[in-house]
Parts: C-alpha cells; sequence; structure tokens
C-alpha cells in the first residue's frame, strides 16, 4: 500500500471467511479507485457481492466447480432469478477497468450475468474511459495438464459473448478493448 497504489492479493485457496473479508476491503477502497485491474475471479467475486446471494454461498459453490475440474466445471452456472435493489456503482470514480484472465478462466466471465446484477453495480458508464479484458492464452500448459480433453473446453469467444452482452459492450464501444498476451 502508498499514496497512490493499493493491491489486495488472495491466496487460491481462500475460505469463506477470506472471501468476505476481500469484498469488504474493496467496497472500502472502491469509492477511491480511479484504476482498477482484477483477476476474473474477483470480478465474479464483485458482482455476486452486489446480487442477493451469500458470498458463503457462493464460494461453496466456487469450490464445487473446483473439485469436479476444468471441463465439467466450465459448464455449471448458478442463476438467481431475484435482482437487488439499486445502489450506486461500486467503482464510482473509476476511470479504467482491467480485467485479466486465463483462458482456462473464461467461464467466469459468462457466469457473471447469472447473478441477476447489472453492470451498473460495478461502474459508471459515463465516468468510464476505458473498460479492458485482459485475455491471458495459457493454452500450452493447458494442453500439457488435460491432453487430449482441452478440446472438450467451451470455445473462449463464446464466455465472451456472454460476458460482453451483459456488459454492453456495443454502448462502451471505443471505451471497451479486447486484450490478448
Amino acid at each position: 500500500m502508498s499514496e497512490r497504489n493499493t493491491a489486495l492479493i488472495v491466496d487460491d485457496r481462500w475460505t469463506s471467511r477470506d472471501v468476505y473479508c476481500t469484498f469488504g476491503a474493496i467496497q472500502f477502497f472502491a469509492k477511491y479507485a480511479h484504476c482498477v485491474t482484477m483477476d476474473v475471479q474477483i470480478a465474479e467475486l464483485l458482482i455476486v457481492g452486489c446480487s442477493t446471494m451469500k458470498l458463503s454461498r457462493w464460494h461453496a459453490f466456487e469450490c464445487y466447480v473446483n473439485a469436479v475440474g476444468l471441463i465439467a466445471g466450465d459448464e455449471l452456472h448458478m442463476k438467481l432469478s431475484k435482482s437487488p435493489p439499486p445502489k450506486p456503482a461500486l467503482f464510482s470514480n473509476a476511470k479504467e477497468i482491467t480485467v485479466r484472465a486465463l483462458i482456462t478462466d473464461l467461464s467466469h466471465l459468462s457466469r457473471i450475468p447469472d447473478y441477476s446484477v447489472g453492470v451498473e453495480a460495478l461502474f459508471n458508464s459515463n465516468t468510464i474511459e476505458l473498460f479492458r479484458i485482459n485475455i491471458i492464452d495459457n493454452s500450452t500448459q493447458c494442453r500439457s495438464e488435460l491432453g487430449s480433453n482441452v478440446r472438450l473446453i467451451r470455445r473462449p469467444h463464446k464466455h465472451l459473448h456472454i460476458f460482453k452482452k451483459w456488459l454492453k459492450a456495443n454502448e462502451l464501444r471505443e471505451k471497451y478493448a479486447q486484450q490478448h498476451s
């Protein structure tokens, strides 16, 4: 932490308590943030935190998704029908938001619309200058771990299409960027 920068680092084997603490810390710092970079799992956590779902229930679902594995977990969804009451945007002062995702983690993007929370809960589309998706290609590592089963993972563009529709990327126009690295 410094005058102009705060970094929150979360263990990939987080507990339900870690989930609540992380969401609370992000809620506290969000109102001051102008430039935000987060992993796709954190983006999903933030949307769930803004929804009517309990974070502990979502954490249990994430544990199940991890337990069944990458291929089966790619298709699992938990849809909510009840929308939360409108609130101010979490990152109300954000000018730039970047969401980083490995190709194997793109299913998190397609689950975000399932929580019945609009994009307005995350940021104000009038003040945002850039919303970037940074897709990190880990397909070589994925092939060595999954072998011939790698073909069973849903195509990345399908997850992105679902997310871009939720994000209203067509309304953001030049404010939306998709970066591959």
